[in-house]
């Protein structure tokens, strides 16, 4: 797997109107079970969630993990992910993402939101050549 790690916004790419829809969950989980580190890039606190990191706090958790940004597909929706989705190996931005994000991200995804999260898990799950096929196709 070229990509070891997803990191992903949560409000309006992860989450809908504060929850994360069960087939977004059961992706997340697949991702684990996979071995693919998942982390959560926000600047708010949620209080039921582990591992929240802000955005200035990104670099220091891939230092821990033993992991570069290079290892990273970070997804986002709005202006606040430009700076880490730029940072991440693959930027990706969500089908719901404004058009500024669409248009600074190697990959958009078809769906919106979780589902958004939910597809580029699959791909990333898949054989490196769909992700890279998918790159050179968007």
């Amino acid at each position: 797997m070229q990509y070891t790690a997803i990191a992903t916004d949560y409000d309006g790419t992860l989450a809908h109107d504060g929850k994360v829809d069960e087939s977004t969950i059961s992706a997340l989980l697949r991702a684990n079970e996979a071995g693919l580190v998942t982390i959560l890039v926000t600047g708010r606190e949620l209080a039921d969630l582990f591992n929240t990191f802000s955005r200035t706090a990104l670099f220091t958790v891939l230092e821990e993990l033993g992991l570069g940004s290079e290892d990273v597909a970070g997804i986002g929706d709005a202006e606040n992910d430009q700076d880490f989705l730029e940072a991440c190996g693959l930027s990706v931005a969500v089908a719901n993402a404004l058009p500024v994000v669409k248009e600074m991200a190697d990959i958009v995804t078809q769906h919106p939101r979780g589902a958004g999260v939910a597809e580029l898990i699959d791909l990333l799950l898949c054989d490196d050549r769909t992700v890279a096929g998918r790159f050179l196709n968007a």
